[in-house]
């Protein structure tokens, strides 16, 4: 059993509710149950049950007093991180600032939402000690995303030159992208698309993400939710060769993002890929006499025809998940055989020996 504390604001007043719980676990999920509601016990009373839960009976000791004070551990760890990533002076030190570096710090402890942030997290940690910052609620989160979107190019900028500065330039970048769906309609991205979350009638959005060589991030952007993978490309391609003035870089995407179009921009700016082909370049490839298929095997294979060159290696990933999906598919067709197989040898003998002579002469 434990003691759990739940906080809620109203009409600018936060009101407390205290109750007793007890876990357990029912289907290998741990679930919760209610015992009582001990919010009027008062502060003292509560306290001391507290720790009886957790200590077991133990004996006064006259003249100590005690209290829980805010959390702060977890505060100054991250407030360090983010220090020594560059992401305090990419911020800068003003209040937006701090409420960015608020709504991260919530966002890895707690993952509630905003209202929670400002009603219930802040009241236990120590953010005014240790960010500065009093008196917040879920609209100023709100306005500082705000804040946020209108900066986020210079912010992004900043955190670029700061983490390459006097650095060997990265030559490799990487970009994927992911989707996002909504379940307002309030949302000027929002479109109905590919859905990879598989829920049907839910608009969406795109988000392409562009990382390093040490897959540390470099910029993200949303799409509209209907925007295919390989539209995406040209943008982030502009980005690296005019934003982060990149003169040399090899560009990785998968075969649905890299097509014939924006292999050619990125051969007209005079850079490199790498990316996977799809099953029929590989057939057209095998029709040309480019590749063979024994050079599919456990070691690496390169084949070099005019400005490209083909790594090639078998996936021993790959080849047991088609061998499983082969065998699931074979056994699936013999248990249906055999499932029906009897009925349909009556059916047979039933037709057979009692339809009726049918004279095809006409």
């Amino acid at each position: 059993m434990f003691i759990r504390t739940t906080r809620r604001k109203y009409k600018g007043k936060v009101y407390k509710s205290v109750s007793l719980v007890e876990s357990y676990r029912e289907n290998g999920k741990v679930k919760h149950k209610l015992i009582s509601n001990i919010t009027g016990w008062g502060d003292d009373l509560i306290r001391q049950f507290q720790v009886l839960l957790k200590e077991g009976p133990r004996e006064a000791i006259s003249g100590f007093s005690y209290s829980q004070g805010k959390s702060c551990g977890a505060l100054i760890v991250l407030k360090e991180i983010c220090k020594s990533m560059g992401i305090f002076q990419a911020l800068g030190y003003g209040r937006q600032s701090q409420l960015a570096l608020f709504q991260i710090f919530g966002r890895i402890i707690n993952q509630g939402s905003r209202l929670k942030l400002a009603n219930e997290w802040i009241l236990d940690e120590a953010i005014e000690e240790v960010l500065g910052l009093e008196k917040i609620d879920e609209d100023d989160l709100y306005m500082n995303l705000d804040w946020l979107s209108h900066r986020q190019k210079a912010i992004e900028d900043k955190l670029f030159s700061l983490r390459y500065e006097g650095k060997k330039e990265i030559t490799i970048y990487l970009y994927d992208v992911t989707s996002s769906y909504l379940e307002g309609e309030q949302n000027e991205l929002a479109r109905y698309g590919y859905n990879r979350d598989g829920k049907k009638g839910k608009k969406q959005i795109v988000i392409g993400l562009l990382c390093d060589q040490e897959g540390y991030p470099v910029s993200i952007e949303v799409f509209e939710g209907n925007t295919s993978d390989n539209k995406t490309v040209g943008a982030q391609l502009e980005k690296l060769q005019k934003r982060f003035k990149i003169n040399r870089l090899v560009f990785v995407g998968d075969k649905g993002m890299l097509k014939s179009i924006q292999v050619e921009q990125i051969k007209g700016m005079d850079w490199h890929y790498i990316t996977s082909i799809t099953q029929p370049q590989i057939k057209t490839l095998m029709q040309q006499g480019v590749i063979q298929l024994s050079l599919f095997d456990d070691k690496i294979a390169e084949v070099l025809t005019g400005e490209e060159r083909y790594i090639l290696r078998r996936n021993p990933v790959r080849r047991d998940e088609i061998r499983q999906n082969r065998e699931s598919r074979i056994n699936f067709i013999n248990n249906k055989i055999s499932d029906y197989s009897g009925q349909i040898v009556q059916l047979f003998w039933s037709i057979l020996y009692n339809s009726k002579k049918i004279d095809l002469r006409c």
